[in-house]
C-alpha cells in the first residue's frame, strides 16, 4: 500500500495525474489497506474485493466503479509484487446495481 502511495505523490509532483485524481484515489486506497491490510497483496481475491467494497454500504453503481477503480490501480502499480490483477475479473456494475465475477481474462488488462 505504501508503494501505491509513494507512486501517487511522485506522479502528482511530476504533474502526471490530477489533484482531483490523487485526492479521491488515496482514502480510498488507505481504506483498502486498512480492512485488507492482513491479506498478502498477492493473495486477495476478486471476491474479497467485491465484497469489500459491497461492505461500504454504497448503493450506487458509480460509487462501487470508483472503489474497484481505484483497487484496480493499486494493483496495477503493484505488478511485480503480483502476478495477477483480481479486479480485472469484477465487471463494471451498470445503473441497475447488479454486477458479477467475470472469468473472461486472468491476469493484468
Amino acid at each position: 500500500m505504501e508503494r501505491f502511495l509513494r507512486s501517487q505523490a511522485e506522479r502528482l509532483a511530476e504533474g502526471k495525474i490530477a489533484k482531483v485524481s490523487h485526492r479521491k484515489n488515496c482514502p480510498k486506497a488507505k481504506a483498502f489497506g486498512a480492512d485488507m491490510g492482513h491479506f498478502e497483496l498477492s493473495a486477495v481475491t476478486p471476491e474479497q474485493i467485491e465484497e469489500w467494497i459491497d461492505d461500504l454500504g454504497f448503493e450506487a453503481a458509480e460509487t462501487f466503479n470508483t472503489y474497484r477503480k481505484a483497487v484496480n490501480a493499486i494493483f496495477e502499480t503493484c505488478k511485480k509484487e503480483c502476478s495477477f490483477n483480481p479486479t480485472s475479473e469484477i465487471e463494471v456494475r451498470n445503473d441497475g446495481g447488479d454486477v458479477g465475477l467475470s472469468r473472461r481474462s486472468t491476469g493484468f488488462q
